[in-house]
């Protein structure tokens, strides 16, 4: 239960915690890669990981995408983080699993924290990844295994597209572009369901709110991460020291995908609020229907009660008391009572 966790406070800063729940493995892939060759080395282990680095020849002559597995892991994190002049400070936020999004551009680094959204075996499931990109090396830091970047290692790997002709700011570009995808992919996705719900809150048909709350935290998720990556893409388009080997053609086409995805996303969002008003609506008429029915049958019956208290009474002497037709009398007066009134309602229009 997220409310059992336990959220340490007034800690120094740089203080490494672990705040999320996945627990599970740890590795360290590391992809090693030019016009002419392409590496991919896997280590189950960080002492491991820290020696091949540095014994690398000719390491300055090859592109370094690093991606980390396993945040429970904290020594180790600290570890690498410390071989690769990664600050605390930076290690500190990528353990601090949160909904929120943080987008930090400064001249000597680049830094992401956000929320990957992406279709899983027809399921559509959220992780929290970091990309933290240097001049000479990008590494990523995931809780668990499997991403969105699988295409972009097999292009690496086959020598396909541009990522081996280009330098490190390509890759960056790439895994940016990856994640709006999958941002515009998962809203393509959700649209079909939205249009399903609406035709039922249209049709009044029953549905349970469980629906409707799946949806909304999923597009909560998805406004809390497109808006803020939207603003850091428009950033750096706007200074282009932060990102200088990338042309700006391609940073233009990132920022238009994220825009859309954006515009999709609010829109969906809009009309899930409006989807959810109107279905609280309908049960409420649906409720009040339900109330008028039952308060008609009971200012029928009222009278009908009275009549049968009054002819039920114990007195020796009642008119019809004795009389062979009575009952009969008193059947047909009741159901002219209650035809009487049931016409009454009609005419007033209450129901």
């Amino acid at each position: 239960n997220e409310k059992n966790i336990f959220r340490p406070r007034n800690l120094i800063p740089g203080t490494l915690i672990y705040k999320g729940r996945v627990k599970q493995g740890y590795s360290i892939d590391i992809h090693y890669y030019n016009k002419h060759e392409s590496k991919t080395l896997s280590f189950e282990s960080t002492s491991s990981f820290i020696d091949f680095d540095v014994s690398f020849n000719d390491k300055d002559d090859y592109i370094k995408w690093i991606n980390i597995t396993g945040l429970w892991n904290i020594n180790d994190i600290k570890k690498v983080g410390a071989h690769l002049n990664i600050s605390d400070l930076i290690l500190e936020e990528i353990l601090n699993i949160s909904t929120h999004s943080i987008n930090r551009a400064r001249k000597d680094y680049l830094f992401n924290c956000i929320q990957m959204v992406y279709i899983d075996n027809r399921e559509i499931t959220n992780e929290y990844i970091s990309i933290y990109k240097s001049s000479d090396v990008l590494v990523t830091f995931q809780e668990k295994p499997g991403d969105i970047f699988d295409d972009i290692r097999n292009r690496i790997r086959n020598n396909e597209g541009l990522v081996r002709q280009k330098p490190l700011d390509y890759l960056y570009f790439c895994l940016m572009d990856a994640l709006g995808d999958n941002y515009l992919a998962v809203a393509e996705r959700l649209q079909p369901s939205i249009e399903d719900i609406e035709e039922k809150v249209i049709r009044g048909d029953r549905m349970k709110i469980q629906v409707i709350h799946e949806l909304r935290k999923i597009l909560m998720i998805l406004e809390f991460s497109t808006e803020p990556v939207g603003k850091f893409i428009q950033l750096l388009l706007e200074d282009d020291t932060l990102l200088p080997k990338t042309d700006r053609y391609f940073l233009e086409s990132l920022d238009t995908h994220m825009k859309q995805a954006i515009s999709e996303i609010k829109l969906q969002n809009d009309s899930m609020d409006h989807l959810f008003e109107n279905f609280v609506l309908n049960n409420s008429n649906n409720m009040n229907q339900v109330m008028t029915i039952l308060t008609i049958f009971s200012a029928i019956f009222i009278p009908l009660s009275f009549l049968a208290g009054v002819f039920g009474m114990n007195f020796d002497y009642l008119p019809g008391l004795h009389n062979r037709m009575g009952f009969f009398y008193f059947l047909i007066g009741c159901g002219v009572t209650a035809v009487g009134m049931l016409a009454l309602f009609k005419i007033k229009k209450w129901f």
